[in-house]
């Protein structure tokens, strides 16, 4: 918002919609998960994550409109996964103690919080090395285009790839329910 829609302005808004706009959805993800499976709506979503934020990087910075339209999409596609993946968790606990009678739900669920945790430091290094590169020089009001490319670059086709190995990778899970 600061640099490349340059808007400052719009932060609170920005946030209010990233946010909010997930915590919205959310309570109606277990009523869709009674219809398809955790899996199928993991894949769904990330492929609308990857899709909106395509289609983010083409959009100028001046459409603001159209931007927070593609940001709300985004952040609903981004919520789905969190509940998901808890749940495709859930349902590999329980198979793991049926199959060894024994309850490892601790270990698994500590697992998925520590793959967050590096993967958000991940994308903070992955983040700066970006701005490192294409030149970005902190509280400059008047970015180069390099860095407006790399900022844009950041917020779409980036998170766009991971959406895309994020797809593929649900889409090799195995319910456990289905192995018996």
């Amino acid at each position: 918002m600061t640099y490349y829609v340059r808007r400052p302005d719009l932060i609170p808004l920005y946030m209010v919609i990233a946010m909010g706009t997930g915590l919205i959805v959310t309570p109606f993800i277990p009523a869709i998960l009674k219809r398809i499976s955790g899996k199928a709506l993991t894949v769904i979503s990330a492929a609308g994550m990857a899709l909106f934020n395509i289609i983010v990087y083409f959009v100028p910075p001046t459409s603001i409109p159209v931007l927070f339209i593609l940001f709300a999409l985004v952040a609903v596609f981004t919520m789905v996964p969190i509940i998901t993946i808890t749940s495709l968790l859930a349902h590999t606990a329980d198979y793991v103690s049926v199959k060894e009678n024994k309850r490892y739900d601790g270990v698994i669920f500590s697992l998925n919080s520590f793959a967050v945790k590096v993967g958000t430091a991940f994308a903070g290094v992955i983040m700066s090395l970006i701005l490192g590169l294409t030149g970005y020089i902190a509280n400059l009001p008047e970015q180069t285009s390099g860095v407006m490319t790399g900022i844009n670059l950041s917020r779409s086709f980036i998170p766009a790839a991971i959406a895309v190995i994020a797809m593929l990778l649900a889409m090799t899970y195995k319910s456990p329910e289905k192995s018996n």
